[in-house]
């Protein structure tokens, strides 16, 4: 609800200007046509900004002619003019008496009295316009919450039987007065009006929904269950109450029956595809995620009614993390046409695109998302790593200092400097060169994230360069404690058995590798040359 100043700023222009030629409206025929001269000149006053004399120039007209014009225009000088909200509103009614139809002041009138929570008065406006015949079917929702204001429970429920039957018991009524009821803490007193509804409704699907709704902000989730399985046996085509029993389902952990409700529907059904993109945020967000899970549920609904973006966003993600790169590509790249401003999505676009070794795409989708975050030390780190790919050293390590001069912000934690250090370590190493920095910099990773497994492989391999076997034996150890799947680090733990002359495991860890990895090139070479 806009504040009251709000409300008369939006409308004091359009206001004062239409008072002017209401002049016209007084009659000259009053005695010494005294209303007209005190109106007229009140409206001079207000215009000099003379604005309490205006309103005693006002006053005075009344007092020989009591004229809907003149309280029309003694409301709106004191709502838009001296901020007097109570005193304008009570004009307004005195106007209202003989325009009940005049929609403007109705609305002004019910926003000042329900702002500063005169709860009889905006119901008594209300009741009068409805005595007069002006019975718009809003009037009849309004009233139902101001009475639920003033604890008046039984008129509340009443004027709900009258509104949903003046708007032919929709869904959209149903819902509107279960809103009421909620926002005013009316839980139980909603639920008993809606079960005696539904008991003298039995065929009014609209309001099963609606208990099953009270059920749940009662903490009721059997009862609530029951309800929108009740709706759905009755009627398979209730979209909402599919939606709200998916989403009770998913609050409750209940991930498979949520999806399970979408099985062998031969619809389309408006509900399916943010339910299951809601399934696949859950998923995504558990310790050990099941990828193939999350990618199943996407495929189902890529090409049904309602898909958006998110879609291709998590399809990608989880193709991406199941090494299905070029898929993967394909996907975020199509939700990347949809939301080219998603900068999640541009993001885990770069990703699989350098995943799938396109380089120069990775490196223009990263450029991109840089130029609308340009102090992301996530991007900098990948577009150090790209670089690196490119075989561009200089470039690289522009990157990655980059990414480190960035102060870290809210939202930000160390660890995205750790991912830096450990990468732009991992080049430096690769290359041979700056060794020392290196290792510096791989133990400031290693301070921040002690247990990280490619950081234990990256200072082994540095231990390595520098031709420290015994420590670089120990990390790269410690690495593959952690994580034996990695082809890159059973390749290095070969290496360190070669160089201390033990062929044969240097040969097992290589291959190894190449059965985690059959693209390692180089290292199928060292088995066949040694």
């Amino acid at each position: 609800m806009k504040s009251l100043k709000q409300l008369c700023i939006l409308l004091s222009l359009s206001i004062v200007l239409q008072a002017f030629p209401a002049a016209g409206q007084i009659s000259e025929s009053n005695p010494d046509s005294r209303a007209y001269n005190h109106f007229t000149k009140g409206l001079m006053l207000e215009r000099e900004g003379k604005l309490q004399e205006a309103v005693k120039e006002f006053q005075r007209a009344l007092e020989y002619e009591n004229n809907p014009t003149i309280w029309k225009a003694l409301g709106d000088l004191y709502i838009f003019k001296l901020n007097s909200y109570e005193l304008g509103a009570d004009s307004y009614i005195r106007y209202l008496e003989t325009n009940p139809n005049d929609q403007r002041a109705i609305d002004i009138s019910l926003q000042i009295f329900i702002q500063l929570k005169r709860y009889g008065r905006a119901q008594k406006i209300l009741m009068d316009l409805i005595n007069k015949g002006n019975d718009l079917p809003r009037y009849y929702l309004i009233l139902t919450d101001l009475y639920l204001k003033d604890k008046k429970v039984e008129d509340a429920q009443n004027t709900s039987v009258l509104y949903m039957k003046r708007t032919g018991q929709a869904q959209e009524a149903c819902s509107q007065i279960a809103d009421a009821f909620l926002a005013n803490s009316m839980v139980i007193e909603g639920l008993e009006f809606y079960r005696d509804y539904v008991a003298d409704n039995p065929e009014e699907d609209n309001a099963e929904l609606i208990v099953g709704r009270f059920e749940e902000a009662r903490k009721n989730y059997q009862a609530a269950e029951s309800a929108y399985l009740s709706v759905l046996r009755k009627n398979p085509l209730a979209h909402l109450a599919r939606a709200r029993l998916a989403n009770l389902y998913i609050t409750s952990g209940r991930i498979e029956a949520s999806t399970k409700l979408y099985d062998g529907i031969e619809f389309d059904d408006p509900t399916e595809v943010p339910v299951k993109i809601e399934v696949c945020r859950q998923l995504s967000t558990q310790e050990d995620p099941p990828w193939q899970q999350i990618e199943t549920l996407m495929e189902s609904v890529k090409n049904k009614l309602g898909v958006t973006k998110d879609v291709f966003y998590y399809l990608g993600i989880a193709q991406l993390q199941q090494n299905k790169t070029e898929a993967a590509v394909e996907n975020l790249r199509e939700g990347y046409i949809q939301a080219p401003s998603d900068i999640n999505i541009l993001f885990m676009l770069a990703n699989a695109q350098y995943a799938h070794k396109l380089y120069d795409d990775a490196l223009d989708t990263t450029i991109k998302a840089i130029a609308q975050i340009p102090n992301s030390k996530q991007l900098y780190d990948l577009k150090g790593l790209i670089y690196d790919k490119k075989g561009d050293l200089e470039k690289a390590v522009e990157s990655y200092e980059t990414g480190l001069a960035i102060e870290l912000v809210e939202g930000q934690g160390n660890e995205e400097n750790a991912a830096l250090y450990n990468n732009y370590s991992y080049l430096l190493s690769q290359r041979g060169v700056r060794l020392e920095k290196a290792l510096e910099m791989v133990k400031k990773a290693l301070m921040i994230d002690p247990e990280n497994s490619s950081y234990l492989d990256t200072i082994g391999w540095v231990y390595f360069k520098l031709g420290r076997l015994d420590e670089a034996y120990e990390f790269i150890k410690q690495s593959l404690e952690k994580d034996e799947t990695s082809a890159e680090v059973n390749d290095h733990m070969g290496d360190i058995y070669f160089e201390k002359g033990d062929l044969d495991k240097a040969r097992e860890y290589w291959r190894k590798a190449i059965e985690l990895d059959s693209s390692l090139v180089e290292v199928k070479a060292k088995l066949e040359k040694k």
